[in-house]
């Protein structure tokens, strides 16, 4: 039960502007990859047919960008899969809802490999 949940706000806790969710298939192309967090290792480069996606307009303030992968989009692309170093610590924001269903169905590779490094990552 939420008890006096707090408002939404327009950043969240780290200061990341996050745009509304798109549906719009698309791949999810790696655009930077830090290679002291590899974040996109085994992975292929490419998550392909993600139906739906929430773009990081901003990472914020204090936010160092480290890896990324971008929408394939004709009009420019945006930013939906983000690592960034906040302070001492490390954020990761898979950036798109069928994530976790994608993981459930084990059909997609990229999306295990990215899973798996993400643990990896977040558990030292």
């Amino acid at each position: 039960r939420l008890a006096r949940p707090t408002p939404e706000r327009a950043v969240d806790l780290f200061g990341a502007r996050i745009g509304a969710v798109t549906t719009k298939t698309t791949d999810l192309t790696v655009f930077d990859d830090d290679k002291t967090i590899d974040l996109f290792k085994n992975s292929g480069g490419v998550l392909k047919g993600v139906e739906s996606w929430e773009p990081t307009a901003r990472e914020g303030a204090y936010a160092k960008p480290a890896s990324s992968a971008v929408t394939d989009e004709a009009n420019g692309s945006k930013t939906v899969v983000v690592a960034v170093r906040f302070g001492r610590g490390l954020v990761l924001r898979p950036g798109f809802p069928s994530f976790a269903q994608r993981l459930s169905a084990n059909t997609d590779p990229a999306t295990t490999a990215l899973m798996a490094r993400m643990w990896t990552l977040l558990s030292h």
